[in-house]
């Protein structure tokens, strides 16, 4: 485990073989430290340590969609070296699932849901 305080702010992370990798940043009030918005954690560091799983996640922050939706949103305004084709977001939608951020759908045509609040401050 680490602890350091990168541009001010306070950062908590862990990385080993026995360990999954982890980042979190904290804030030190009335002496005590709290957790930062785990939401916007958690973007922030899919952002840098995995970009595809953060764009498809961004776009389902605001509420459920079906896979058609979620490709339709990812590709919008896609360049050529941007756009993800169907497989590639399956293979993320079941990343993300693994890693408990977003609920499949039980049945065929039902939506998949994303399992982290919205966070405002997230910047593209």
């Amino acid at each position: 485990m680490l602890y350091d305080r990168p541009a001010g702010t306070t950062r908590l992370r862990g990385y080993g073989r026995l360990i999954d990798d982890f980042e979190t940043f904290l804030n030190f009030d009335s002496g005590r430290f709290h957790i930062v918005d785990s939401g916007k954690v958690v973007m922030d560091t899919l952002k840098r340590q995995a970009p595809a799983e953060s764009k498809v996640l961004h776009v389902m922050l605001d509420n459920p969609l079906s896979f058609a939706e979620i490709e339709r949103a990812v590709n919008a305004g896609a360049s050529d070296e941007q756009w993800m084709s169907k497989s590639h977001i399956s293979n993320v939608l079941k990343s993300l699932q693994k890693k408990d951020l977003v609920r499949s759908p039980q049945r065929r045509g039902e939506q998949y849901s994303c399992l982290i609040s919205a966070v405002n401050s997230v910047n593209e």
